[in-house]
Protein backbone atom coordinates (compact mmCIF):
# COMPACT_ATOMS: atom_id res chain seq x y z
CA UNK A 1 0.00 0.00 0.00
CA UNK A 2 1.36 3.48 -0.92
CA UNK A 3 2.36 6.22 1.57
CA UNK A 4 0.49 8.77 0.99
CA UNK A 5 1.56 10.78 3.94
CA UNK A 6 5.59 10.52 2.90
CA UNK A 7 4.76 11.25 -0.67
CA UNK A 8 2.86 14.66 0.44
CA UNK A 9 5.94 15.36 2.73
CA UNK A 10 8.27 14.90 -0.38
CA UNK A 11 6.41 16.88 -2.81
CA UNK A 12 6.99 19.30 -0.13
CA UNK A 13 10.49 19.41 0.31
CA UNK A 14 10.95 19.39 -3.16
CA UNK A 15 9.05 22.48 -4.11
CA UNK A 16 11.25 24.61 -1.56
CA UNK A 17 14.48 24.85 -3.86
CA UNK A 18 11.97 25.75 -6.87
CA UNK A 19 10.28 28.52 -4.57
CA UNK A 20 13.91 29.88 -3.68
CA UNK A 21 15.11 30.12 -7.13
CA UNK A 22 11.43 31.07 -9.26
CA UNK A 23 10.73 34.92 -10.23
CA UNK A 24 7.06 35.76 -8.23
CA UNK A 25 5.58 34.68 -11.51
CA UNK A 26 6.73 31.02 -11.88
CA UNK A 27 6.61 30.85 -8.48
CA UNK A 28 2.58 31.16 -8.18
CA UNK A 29 2.48 28.86 -10.90
CA UNK A 30 4.52 26.23 -8.63
CA UNK A 31 2.82 26.54 -5.93
CA UNK A 32 -0.51 25.86 -7.89
CA UNK A 33 0.98 22.72 -9.98
CA UNK A 34 1.99 21.65 -6.34
CA UNK A 35 -1.53 22.13 -5.23
CA UNK A 36 -2.78 20.09 -7.45
CA UNK A 37 -0.67 17.10 -7.21
CA UNK A 38 -1.15 16.69 -3.53
CA UNK A 39 -4.69 16.46 -4.09
CA UNK A 40 -4.51 14.04 -6.52
CA UNK A 41 -2.24 12.22 -4.17
CA UNK A 42 -4.14 12.89 -1.15
CA UNK A 43 -8.01 13.38 -2.55
CA UNK A 44 -8.85 14.54 1.58
CA UNK A 45 -6.96 17.98 0.68
CA UNK A 46 -10.00 18.65 -1.20
CA UNK A 47 -12.43 18.43 1.59
CA UNK A 48 -13.83 20.25 4.58
CA UNK A 49 -15.78 19.62 7.59
CA UNK A 50 -19.40 22.33 7.11
CA UNK A 51 -20.71 24.25 10.27
CA UNK A 52 -23.75 26.48 8.91
CA UNK A 53 -26.42 28.01 11.05
CA UNK A 54 -28.79 26.91 8.35
CA UNK A 55 -28.29 23.15 8.82
CA UNK A 56 -26.72 22.21 12.37
CA UNK A 57 -28.60 24.66 14.42
CA UNK A 58 -31.57 23.58 15.39
CA UNK A 59 -33.53 22.81 18.51
CA UNK A 60 -32.42 24.80 21.75
CA UNK A 61 -29.64 23.20 23.21
CA UNK A 62 -26.67 24.61 21.38
CA UNK A 63 -24.24 23.62 24.22
CA UNK A 64 -23.83 21.03 27.38
CA UNK A 65 -27.31 19.52 27.48
CA UNK A 66 -27.08 18.83 31.04
CA UNK A 67 -26.38 22.32 31.91
CA UNK A 68 -27.73 23.61 35.49
CA UNK A 69 -28.21 27.03 36.94
CA UNK A 70 -25.34 27.30 39.42
CA UNK A 71 -22.49 26.34 37.07
CA UNK A 72 -21.63 24.61 34.14
CA UNK A 73 -21.43 21.01 34.32
CA UNK A 74 -18.39 20.72 32.54
CA UNK A 75 -14.86 20.70 34.39
CA UNK A 76 -13.95 23.25 31.24
CA UNK A 77 -16.35 25.43 31.50
CA UNK A 78 -15.56 25.94 35.35
CA UNK A 79 -11.58 26.55 34.23
CA UNK A 80 -11.70 30.19 33.15
CA UNK A 81 -8.07 29.62 31.94
CA UNK A 82 -8.97 26.60 29.87
CA UNK A 83 -11.73 28.73 28.51
CA UNK A 84 -9.68 31.36 26.94
CA UNK A 85 -7.36 28.98 25.50
CA UNK A 86 -10.06 27.07 24.12
CA UNK A 87 -11.82 30.31 22.87
CA UNK A 88 -8.84 32.05 21.62
CA UNK A 89 -5.83 29.95 21.01
CA UNK A 90 -6.16 29.88 16.92
CA UNK A 91 -7.69 26.47 17.06
CA UNK A 92 -11.09 26.81 15.21
CA UNK A 93 -12.11 23.16 15.72
CA UNK A 94 -11.57 23.56 19.88
CA UNK A 95 -13.49 26.90 19.72
CA UNK A 96 -16.59 25.58 17.78
CA UNK A 97 -16.54 22.39 19.58
CA UNK A 98 -16.28 24.30 23.55
CA UNK A 99 -19.25 26.60 22.63
CA UNK A 100 -21.48 24.86 20.24
CA UNK A 101 -20.91 20.94 21.04
CA UNK A 102 -24.03 19.69 19.38
CA UNK A 103 -23.84 21.75 16.39
CA UNK A 104 -20.63 20.81 16.23
CA UNK A 105 -21.03 17.08 16.08
CA UNK A 106 -23.74 16.96 13.85
CA UNK A 107 -21.63 18.93 11.29
CA UNK A 108 -18.07 16.34 12.01
CA UNK A 109 -20.85 13.56 11.27
CA UNK A 110 -21.88 14.87 7.90
CA UNK A 111 -20.30 14.31 4.96
CA UNK A 112 -17.75 16.91 4.06
CA UNK A 113 -17.63 19.53 1.73
CA UNK A 114 -15.24 20.45 -1.02
CA UNK A 115 -13.30 22.88 -0.75
CA UNK A 116 -12.29 25.96 -2.96
CA UNK A 117 -9.02 25.29 -5.64
CA UNK A 118 -7.96 29.03 -4.55
CA UNK A 119 -7.18 27.52 -0.51
CA UNK A 120 -4.17 26.44 0.27
CA UNK A 121 -4.23 22.51 -0.23
CA UNK A 122 -1.84 21.56 2.72
CA UNK A 123 -3.84 23.75 5.09
CA UNK A 124 -7.13 22.75 7.08
CA UNK A 125 -10.75 24.58 6.82
CA UNK A 126 -14.01 24.39 8.42
CA UNK A 127 -16.44 25.97 6.01
CA UNK A 128 -19.28 28.14 7.69
CA UNK A 129 -21.77 31.65 6.64
CA UNK A 130 -21.74 34.92 8.01
CA UNK A 131 -24.18 33.56 11.04
CA UNK A 132 -21.84 31.02 12.75
CA UNK A 133 -19.11 33.54 12.33
CA UNK A 134 -21.01 36.18 14.16
CA UNK A 135 -22.17 34.14 16.97
CA UNK A 136 -18.32 33.58 17.53
CA UNK A 137 -17.74 36.66 18.22
CA UNK A 138 -21.09 37.36 20.01
CA UNK A 139 -20.19 34.55 22.35
CA UNK A 140 -16.84 35.49 22.75
CA UNK A 141 -17.03 38.80 23.42
CA UNK A 142 -19.63 38.59 26.38
CA UNK A 143 -16.51 35.85 27.87
CA UNK A 144 -14.50 39.19 28.45
CA UNK A 145 -14.53 41.27 31.36
CA UNK A 146 -14.57 44.55 29.87
CA UNK A 147 -16.89 46.01 27.79
CA UNK A 148 -16.50 47.61 24.23
CA UNK A 149 -15.20 45.14 22.37
CA UNK A 150 -14.93 44.78 18.28
CA UNK A 151 -15.86 41.98 15.82
CA UNK A 152 -11.84 42.65 15.17
CA UNK A 153 -10.76 41.95 18.74
CA UNK A 154 -11.81 38.37 17.68
CA UNK A 155 -11.44 37.18 14.28
CA UNK A 156 -9.20 38.43 11.12
CA UNK A 157 -10.80 38.59 7.39
CA UNK A 158 -8.87 38.04 4.60
CA UNK A 159 -9.93 37.86 1.17
CA UNK A 160 -8.24 35.58 -0.83
CA UNK A 161 -9.29 35.26 -5.22
CA UNK A 162 -13.01 35.76 -4.07
CA UNK A 163 -13.03 33.40 -1.48
CA UNK A 164 -13.47 34.82 2.18
CA UNK A 165 -11.01 33.09 4.54
CA UNK A 166 -11.42 34.18 8.71
CA UNK A 167 -8.61 33.94 11.58
CA UNK A 168 -8.88 33.92 15.01
CA UNK A 169 -6.59 36.43 16.66
CA UNK A 170 -5.02 34.15 19.25
CA UNK A 171 -4.39 35.60 22.20
CA UNK A 172 -2.45 34.48 25.85
CA UNK A 173 -4.72 37.04 28.38
CA UNK A 174 -6.46 34.49 30.67
CA UNK A 175 -7.12 36.83 33.24
CA UNK A 176 -10.11 38.85 31.15
CA UNK A 177 -11.85 35.63 31.82
CA UNK A 178 -13.63 35.35 35.23
CA UNK A 179 -16.11 31.52 35.88
CA UNK A 180 -19.02 34.29 36.72
CA UNK A 181 -18.74 36.30 33.17
CA UNK A 182 -18.28 32.37 31.57
CA UNK A 183 -21.70 31.04 33.22
CA UNK A 184 -23.85 33.64 31.56
CA UNK A 185 -22.44 32.20 28.30
CA UNK A 186 -23.39 29.00 29.21
CA UNK A 187 -26.25 29.99 30.54
CA UNK A 188 -27.49 31.90 27.26
CA UNK A 189 -26.08 29.35 25.01
CA UNK A 190 -28.42 26.54 27.13
CA UNK A 191 -31.62 28.68 27.27
CA UNK A 192 -31.81 30.72 23.82
CA UNK A 193 -33.50 29.23 20.62
CA UNK A 194 -32.34 29.61 17.26
CA UNK A 195 -36.28 31.70 16.49
CA UNK A 196 -34.41 34.01 19.46
CA UNK A 197 -31.36 34.37 17.82
CA UNK A 198 -32.52 35.10 14.16
CA UNK A 199 -33.77 38.04 14.41
CA UNK A 200 -30.21 39.59 16.05
CA UNK A 201 -28.08 38.07 13.37
CA UNK A 202 -30.19 39.65 10.45
CA UNK A 203 -31.32 43.14 10.61
CA UNK A 204 -33.31 42.28 7.25
CA UNK A 205 -35.49 39.56 9.19
CA UNK A 206 -39.28 40.28 8.55
CA UNK A 207 -40.88 38.19 11.03
CA UNK A 208 -41.37 39.80 14.55
CA UNK A 209 -42.96 38.70 17.71
CA UNK A 210 -46.34 39.76 18.22
CA UNK A 211 -46.03 40.87 21.99
CA UNK A 212 -43.01 41.88 24.76
CA UNK A 213 -43.38 41.36 28.09
CA UNK A 214 -42.37 44.62 30.02
CA UNK A 215 -42.39 42.72 33.51
CA UNK A 216 -41.30 39.33 34.10
CA UNK A 217 -40.71 38.72 37.90
CA UNK A 218 -41.39 36.00 40.27
CA UNK A 219 -44.15 35.90 42.05
CA UNK A 220 -45.79 39.15 40.25
CA UNK A 221 -47.92 38.74 37.13
CA UNK A 222 -46.49 39.42 33.77
CA UNK A 223 -47.06 42.48 31.73
CA UNK A 224 -47.40 41.97 28.18
CA UNK A 225 -47.93 44.38 25.29
CA UNK A 226 -47.46 44.63 21.84
CA UNK A 227 -44.32 44.28 20.35
CA UNK A 228 -42.93 47.90 19.64
CA UNK A 229 -41.41 46.49 16.86
CA UNK A 230 -43.78 45.28 13.92
CA UNK A 231 -41.79 46.33 10.68
CA UNK A 232 -37.75 47.14 9.72
CA UNK A 233 -38.61 50.67 9.79
CA UNK A 234 -40.00 50.63 13.48
CA UNK A 235 -36.63 50.30 15.01
CA UNK A 236 -35.71 54.36 13.45
CA UNK A 237 -38.39 55.38 15.66
CA UNK A 238 -39.03 56.16 19.10
CA UNK A 239 -41.80 53.44 20.52
CA UNK A 240 -38.71 51.17 21.22
CA UNK A 241 -36.87 53.37 23.37
CA UNK A 242 -39.79 54.42 25.33
CA UNK A 243 -40.61 50.57 26.07
CA UNK A 244 -36.68 49.94 27.29
CA UNK A 245 -37.70 52.48 29.62
CA UNK A 246 -41.17 50.58 30.57
CA UNK A 247 -39.45 47.31 31.66
CA UNK A 248 -38.85 46.63 34.78
CA UNK A 249 -35.28 45.54 34.73
CA UNK A 250 -31.99 46.35 36.34
CA UNK A 251 -29.33 48.29 34.30
CA UNK A 252 -27.56 44.97 33.80
CA UNK A 253 -30.35 42.77 32.32
CA UNK A 254 -30.76 42.64 28.25
CA UNK A 255 -33.85 43.81 27.01
CA UNK A 256 -34.99 42.13 23.87
CA UNK A 257 -35.10 45.38 22.09
CA UNK A 258 -31.31 45.99 22.70
CA UNK A 259 -29.69 44.46 19.61
CA UNK A 260 -25.84 42.88 20.75
CA UNK A 261 -25.01 42.54 16.84
CA UNK A 262 -25.62 45.57 14.71
CA UNK A 263 -24.41 45.91 10.79
CA UNK A 264 -22.04 48.77 9.86
CA UNK A 265 -24.43 51.71 9.97
CA UNK A 266 -22.34 53.88 12.38
CA UNK A 267 -23.27 57.81 12.67
CA UNK A 268 -21.98 60.49 14.38
CA UNK A 269 -24.89 61.36 17.05
CA UNK A 270 -26.55 63.84 18.69
CA UNK A 271 -24.75 63.42 22.24
CA UNK A 272 -21.46 64.27 22.49
CA UNK A 273 -18.43 63.80 24.74
CA UNK A 274 -17.83 66.08 27.56
CA UNK A 275 -14.52 65.72 27.90
CA UNK A 276 -13.48 65.68 23.99
CA UNK A 277 -16.24 67.55 22.60
CA UNK A 278 -16.38 65.29 19.96
CA UNK A 279 -19.60 63.30 18.64
CA UNK A 280 -20.22 60.03 20.07
CA UNK A 281 -20.81 57.63 17.76
CA UNK A 282 -23.51 55.12 17.31
CA UNK A 283 -25.48 52.98 15.26
CA UNK A 284 -27.77 54.65 12.98
CA UNK A 285 -31.12 53.24 14.24
CA UNK A 286 -30.45 53.95 17.79
CA UNK A 287 -29.38 58.15 16.52
CA UNK A 288 -32.22 58.42 14.83
CA UNK A 289 -34.51 56.28 17.36
CA UNK A 290 -33.46 58.48 20.13
CA UNK A 291 -34.04 61.77 17.95
CA UNK A 292 -37.27 60.56 17.58
CA UNK A 293 -37.32 60.73 21.36
CA UNK A 294 -36.33 64.08 21.70
CA UNK A 295 -38.84 65.51 19.15
CA UNK A 296 -41.83 63.74 20.64
CA UNK A 297 -41.79 65.36 23.71
CA UNK A 298 -40.59 68.68 22.15
CA UNK A 299 -43.96 68.16 19.85
CA UNK A 300 -46.33 67.23 22.67
CA UNK A 301 -44.90 70.78 24.96
CA UNK A 302 -45.32 73.15 21.96
CA UNK A 303 -48.09 71.87 20.42
CA UNK A 304 -50.35 70.53 23.03
CA UNK A 305 -48.93 70.97 27.11
CA UNK A 306 -47.40 74.14 27.03
CA UNK A 307 -47.74 74.85 30.60
CA UNK A 308 -47.08 71.21 31.83
CA UNK A 309 -43.79 71.52 34.38
CA UNK A 310 -42.86 67.66 34.06
CA UNK A 311 -42.99 67.64 30.13
CA UNK A 312 -41.08 71.26 30.40
CA UNK A 313 -38.80 69.34 33.09
CA UNK A 314 -38.42 66.26 30.09
CA UNK A 315 -37.37 68.78 27.55
CA UNK A 316 -34.98 70.57 29.13
CA UNK A 317 -33.09 67.11 30.29
CA UNK A 318 -32.86 66.06 27.03
CA UNK A 319 -31.25 69.38 25.87
CA UNK A 320 -28.64 68.52 28.83
CA UNK A 321 -28.63 65.31 27.35
CA UNK A 322 -26.40 66.49 24.31
CA UNK A 323 -23.18 67.23 25.98
CA UNK A 324 -23.39 64.73 29.34
CA UNK A 325 -25.47 61.82 28.83
CA UNK A 326 -22.62 59.46 29.80
CA UNK A 327 -22.09 61.38 33.46
CA UNK A 328 -25.55 59.63 35.23
CA UNK A 329 -23.23 57.33 35.93
CA UNK A 330 -21.24 59.15 38.29
CA UNK A 331 -22.85 59.63 42.09
CA UNK A 332 -22.02 63.16 41.78
CA UNK A 333 -22.45 64.30 38.24
CA UNK A 334 -24.43 67.05 37.69
CA UNK A 335 -26.61 65.11 35.31
CA UNK A 336 -27.62 62.93 38.03
CA UNK A 337 -28.41 66.32 40.20
CA UNK A 338 -30.67 68.01 38.09
CA UNK A 339 -32.64 64.33 37.41
CA UNK A 340 -32.88 64.01 41.37
CA UNK A 341 -34.11 67.55 41.52
CA UNK A 342 -36.35 67.35 38.63
CA UNK A 343 -39.98 67.44 39.29
CA UNK A 344 -40.24 63.83 37.30
CA UNK A 345 -38.26 61.97 40.01
CA UNK A 346 -38.47 64.16 43.48
CA UNK A 347 -41.09 61.40 44.78
CA UNK A 348 -40.68 59.28 47.96
CA UNK A 349 -40.69 55.89 46.08
CA UNK A 350 -37.26 57.80 43.89
CA UNK A 351 -35.28 59.42 46.55
CA UNK A 352 -32.79 56.48 47.29
CA UNK A 353 -33.02 54.70 43.99
CA UNK A 354 -29.39 56.30 42.30
CA UNK A 355 -27.56 57.96 45.33
CA UNK A 356 -27.17 54.29 46.88
CA UNK A 357 -26.81 52.70 43.48
CA UNK A 358 -24.00 54.31 41.60
CA UNK A 359 -23.82 52.86 38.08
CA UNK A 360 -27.28 50.92 38.47
CA UNK A 361 -30.28 52.87 37.05
CA UNK A 362 -32.94 50.48 38.85
CA UNK A 363 -36.57 50.59 36.86
CA UNK A 364 -38.21 53.95 37.73
CA UNK A 365 -41.48 53.12 35.52
CA UNK A 366 -41.86 49.61 36.66
CA UNK A 367 -42.02 50.93 40.59
CA UNK A 368 -44.22 53.63 39.71
CA UNK A 369 -48.01 54.10 38.36
CA UNK A 370 -47.64 52.77 34.63
CA UNK A 371 -47.22 49.21 35.58
CA UNK A 372 -50.62 49.09 36.75
CA UNK A 373 -51.93 50.65 33.80
CA UNK A 374 -53.17 49.19 31.27
CA UNK A 375 -51.69 47.20 28.71
CA UNK A 376 -53.57 49.72 25.88
CA UNK A 377 -52.04 52.39 27.57
CA UNK A 378 -49.04 51.76 27.06
CA UNK A 379 -49.87 50.21 23.58
CA UNK A 380 -50.71 53.72 23.23
CA UNK A 381 -47.97 55.89 24.49
CA UNK A 382 -45.77 53.99 22.05
CA UNK A 383 -47.49 54.39 19.19
CA UNK A 384 -47.35 57.90 19.50
CA UNK A 385 -43.56 57.80 19.99
CA UNK A 386 -43.40 55.59 16.70
CA UNK A 387 -46.48 57.60 14.54
CA UNK A 388 -45.10 61.05 15.39
CA UNK A 389 -48.26 62.69 14.66
CA UNK A 390 -51.12 65.52 16.02
CA UNK A 391 -53.35 64.57 19.24
CA UNK A 392 -56.83 64.54 18.53
CA UNK A 393 -58.91 66.06 21.54
CA UNK A 394 -59.72 62.98 22.91
CA UNK A 395 -55.97 61.66 22.55
CA UNK A 396 -54.82 64.31 24.49
CA UNK A 397 -57.20 63.96 27.44
CA UNK A 398 -55.96 60.62 27.74
CA UNK A 399 -52.48 61.29 27.71
CA UNK A 400 -52.59 64.28 30.16
CA UNK A 401 -52.95 62.40 33.42
CA UNK A 402 -49.99 60.15 32.37
CA UNK A 403 -47.41 62.64 31.04
CA UNK A 404 -45.10 62.58 34.47
CA UNK A 405 -44.54 59.01 33.91
CA UNK A 406 -44.20 58.65 29.98
CA UNK A 407 -41.74 61.55 30.61
CA UNK A 408 -39.97 58.99 32.98
CA UNK A 409 -40.03 56.06 30.82
CA UNK A 410 -39.17 58.20 27.98
CA UNK A 411 -35.54 59.89 30.02
CA UNK A 412 -35.32 56.49 31.66
CA UNK A 413 -35.56 54.65 27.54
CA UNK A 414 -33.46 57.20 26.41
CA UNK A 415 -29.90 56.58 29.09
CA UNK A 416 -30.29 52.55 29.05
CA UNK A 417 -30.37 52.74 25.49
CA UNK A 418 -27.17 54.87 25.21
CA UNK A 419 -25.67 53.27 28.16
CA UNK A 420 -25.67 49.43 26.20
CA UNK A 421 -24.65 51.34 22.96
CA UNK A 422 -22.06 53.32 24.29
CA UNK A 423 -20.75 50.61 26.97
CA UNK A 424 -21.88 47.17 26.29
CA UNK A 425 -20.49 44.26 24.57
CA UNK A 426 -21.89 44.93 21.56
CA UNK A 427 -20.33 43.46 18.15
CA UNK A 428 -20.29 45.75 15.02
CA UNK A 429 -20.40 43.90 12.12
CA UNK A 430 -17.76 44.25 9.43
CA UNK A 431 -18.59 45.54 5.77
CA UNK A 432 -16.73 42.42 4.15
CA UNK A 433 -18.62 40.42 6.50
CA UNK A 434 -21.90 41.61 5.22
CA UNK A 435 -20.85 41.48 1.78
CA UNK A 436 -20.73 37.84 1.98
CA UNK A 437 -23.63 37.64 3.78
CA UNK A 438 -24.86 34.94 1.09
CA UNK A 439 -21.66 33.36 0.41
CA UNK A 440 -19.82 30.91 2.49
CA UNK A 441 -16.77 31.58 4.65
CA UNK A 442 -13.59 29.46 5.66
CA UNK A 443 -11.86 29.49 8.84
CA UNK A 444 -8.25 28.83 8.87
CA UNK A 445 -6.37 28.10 11.73
CA UNK A 446 -3.83 30.62 12.97
CA UNK A 447 -0.17 30.28 12.38
CA UNK A 448 1.35 29.42 15.38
Amino acid sequence: MADWSLAAVLIAILAYPLQAVAVPPLLKRIEQACGWLYRRIRPSAQQCTSLEWMTHFKGTSFHIADLRYSACSESDCANPSRVAQRLWSGSWEQALNHLFPNPWRAAVDDRKVPKPHQLSATTQYIRTDREVLLLYAYFSALSKYYGGTQFEDFVELIETNGVLVARMHPTSKTGDVSHLEYKRVCEKLQSCTKSELEPILDSQYSSFPGTLNLHEKPHSPNKEIQHPISSRDDWRRGGWVVAVGMSDVGMDEESPLLRPIIQPDMVESCFRDEKTGKRIILPQHVQEALQRVISTLETFLQQNFTNNSHLQDAVDLTKRFGSNISDYLKKHSLLRINLEKSSLFRDVRYSNVWPHNPGQLDSLWGTGEMLRAHNEDCDFIISLFNEHRQLTGEERDKLEPMLRDVCRAALVGMIRVFHFYEYRRIIVEPALLWNFRLRHIYLEDSPQ
